[in-house]
């Protein structure tokens, strides 16, 4: 008699391993997904800062530019001073339109790298917070995925163990009556 009702508990306890196996290898899923999700955002942060080094080389070139034109300028300045003293008024008007060309060439080679730095960053925070986003939908949807699976696991094992015990409930009536003669 104890054989028998160890061997009732055979099914129920086959269906409570293959549903923690199912849920377990499902987790396991989902851990993998999570960690390749973490390593793209973290080439595309590698990128975003390669982005923000290139950057910053294009600020510094054009600080370099607008240094040695500064230069330029303050080398024509000198220049200029001297031909008056020297009485070189003509050689002065000349070289005041040179500068006045070169003046506003800057300005708007300098306004022009303003516009695109601006445009720059703009798509660059852009980007950043778009992956951040990206992230935190992934990490919700998964988080939603595994608790819908184990809500679906557990009522699959629930529905099993109800359909085990039921069994057990006939297989007890049917051996009760064999033993009291049968029909």
């Amino acid at each position: 008699m104890s054989i028998l009702r160890y061997a009732a508990g055979v099914p129920a306890v086959a269906a409570v391993v293959a549903t923690l196996y199912g849920g377990l290898s499902y987790v396991n899923g989902l851990q993998n997904t999570i960690e390749l999700n973490e390593k793209t955002i973290m080439v595309m942060q590698t990128s975003a800062d390669a982005d923000a080094d290139k950057f910053n080389m294009l600020i510094s070139n054009n600080h370099r530019e607008l240094t040695n034109m500064i230069k330029s300028l303050e080398t024509g300045t000198k220049n200029t001073i001297d031909m008056i003293e020297t009485g070189a008024e003509s050689a002065l008007a000349n070289e005041v339109e040179k500068l006045s060309i070169k003046v506003s060439s800057n300005t708007l080679a300098h306004a022009q790298a303003r516009e695109e730095l601006v445009i720059q960053v703009a798509d660059l925070h852009t980007s950043i917070n778009r992956a951040v986003l990206l992230g935190e939908a992934l990490r919700d949807q998964l988080y939603l995925k595994a608790s819908e699976s184990e809500l679906r696991a557990m009522e699959q094992s629930y529905y099993k163990l109800s359909d085990s015990i039921n069994q057990m409930k006939y297989d007890l009536k049917e051996m009760t009556r064999q033993l009291n003669g049968g029909y």
